[in-house]
């Protein structure tokens, strides 16, 4: 009886362990999804200089610009305006809008 208790107790130790090594080694991504459902995908949010007197910045030269590099190549243009964000779906060029909190 003690035999089955103390192998009993070990096995539920090394089970917690591993599964709190598993849960914390998949952290990074959970936290990563949830930052991506709260802002998309955006890495970078560039606005125009207020002295410029433009609102919105050129995608189209900005895109050119990125294309040279491939690593900057994936990009796609999220037009920010006060309550809501539109961004293009690159696969059917449709504008979706999302509300911002």
């Amino acid at each position: 009886v003690t035999y089955a208790l103390g192998f009993l107790a070990c096995f539920i130790v090394v089970f917690v362990v591993a599964l709190m090594v598993s849960v914390l080694s998949h952290a990074p991504i959970v936290f990563l999804k949830l930052a991506e459902l709260e802002s998309g995908e955006m890495d970078v949010f560039l606005l125009p200089q207020k002295r410029s007197g433009f609102d919105f910045l050129n995608y189209t030269t900005a895109s050119d610009i990125l294309n040279d590099l491939e690593k900057y190549s994936y990009s796609t243009p999220r037009y920010a305006d006060g309550d809501s964000i539109v961004y293009y779906n690159a696969n059917d060029c449709m504008p979706i809008t999302a509300e911002v909190d």
